[in-house]
């Protein structure tokens, strides 16, 4: 991956917002990425199940739903591959303004 955290800043309570996670094949093999598990359900994954050869790029899609969220949040991303290092964590970051 590219980087491993997004900060979206502020938003506002209600607003669902996407952020990207580019991801390259550096090995020699194909790269299957086996699943991407949020930590909770206001965070929704969403990336290619095809095998990645080797060289190519592919981006994860994340989307934030923010409703009923106020403050600072955190919320982590596993995702687990056939890659050297087999899982990864994501973090996406945002401060909720709830007072609009």
């Amino acid at each position: 991956f590219d980087t491993l955290v997004h900060d979206f800043g502020t938003i506002i309570e209600g607003e669902s917002v996407v952020c990207y996670f580019d991801y390259s094949n550096r090995g020699g093999g194909d790269l299957v990425i086996t699943s991407v598990e949020a930590t909770c359900g206001c965070t929704v994954p969403s990336w290619s199940r095809e095998p990645l050869e080797p060289g190519a790029k592919q981006t994860l899609q994340l989307i934030f739903d923010a409703s009923g969220r106020n403050g600072q949040q955190r919320k982590q991303v596993t995702v687990k591959s056939n890659a050297a290092k087999q899982v990864v964590r994501l973090t996406i970051k945002a401060r909720v303004n709830n007072n609009v």
